[in-house]
C-alpha cells in the first residue's frame, strides 16, 4: 500500500491521509497483555481468557492485532453462547477451525491435518 501511495498519480489521494500507523505483530506476552487489556478496558473481567487460550491466539495469528481481534470476539460470543466462565484453548481452536472453514481466516487450517 505504502508503495501504491508514493506513486506520482496518488499524490494528491496520499496527502488526504491524516492517520499513518504501522502496527508490527505482536510477541506471545505481548498478545496475553493485549488481550486483557482489551477486556479490562471494556468492563470485563481480564483472566477470563485462560492463559493457554492466550498463547493458542497467538500461534494462530502471529500476533497481528486485527486477527487476535478477530478471533477473541468470536470466542466471547461462543463462550456467552456456552455460558462458559472463561475462553478455554479448546473454544480458540474451535473458532480458528470455523473460521477456516468458511474461509475467514488466513493460513494453514488446523481442521485439514486431523482429517
Amino acid at each position: 500500500l505504502r508503495d501504491m501511495l508514493c506513486k506520482p498519480d496518488l499524490e494528491q489521494f496520499a496527502q488526504r491521509i491524516t492517520s499513518d500507523y504501522d502496527l508490527t505483530a505482536l510477541d506471545s506476552e505481548d498478545t496475553e497483555r493485549y488481550v486483557r487489556h482489551r477486556i479490562k478496558v471494556a468492563g470485563g473481567l481480564a483472566d477470563i481468557f485462560e492463559d493457554q487460550a492466550c498463547r493458542s491466539v497467538y500461534e494462530h495469528t502471529g500476533g497481528v492485532p486485527r486477527l487476535i481481534n478477530l478471533i477473541c470476539d468470536t470466542a466471547l460470543v461462543y463462550g456467552y453462547a456456552e455460558q462458559a466462565k472463561t475462553i478455554s484453548t479448546n473454544m480458540i481452536e474451535e473458532v480458528v477451525k470455523d473460521k477456516h472453514r468458511g474461509g475467514l481466516f488466513p493460513g494453514p487450517n488446523p481442521a485439514a491435518s486431523t482429517g
